[in-house]
């Protein structure tokens, strides 16, 4: 993971956020609970300029459409393949797991790139 911080808002909004927080849908918007996304759905949201619509909808800052959620979330948090797709080889979502799986995965893996930036900050100084 290449982009820890984007990992670690996006860990502390569905850990913080339960209720908001669904690996089956990769976001959409309730008038009564309000958003609900995956991780990269979140992954999205929580980049600055990215919007969805009520139906579900990615965009981009530019404005153009995400048509491959998974993908462009990849891109966002920096993910190697091995990363996004893990040992199951889920070809389609990222974290196609159940939500505490799903978390548990986004920990590792932000804590991993969060310990690994720490050694390249202390070895560099």
């Amino acid at each position: 993971m290449d982009n820890p911080e984007l990992g670690r808002k996006v860990l502390t909004q569905v850990t913080g956020h339960r209720e908001q927080f669904n690996m089956g849908s990769w976001g959409y918007t309730d008038p009564v609970c309000g958003t609900t996304a995956c991780i990269a759905g979140w992954a999205m949201l929580l980049t600055p300029g990215y919007s969805m619509t009520e139906g579900g909808l990615f965009y981009r800052p530019d404005g153009t459409c995400v048509h491959s959620e998974g993908d462009e979330a990849r891109e966002l948090l920096g993910l190697s393949d091995d990363e996004r797709y893990g040992t199951a080889g889920c070809a389609y979502s990222l974290f196609a797991d159940d939500e505490d799986s799903a978390i548990e995965r986004l920990r590792v893996l932000v804590e991993a790139a969060e310990a690994a930036q720490a050694a390249g900050t202390e070895s560099g100084s």
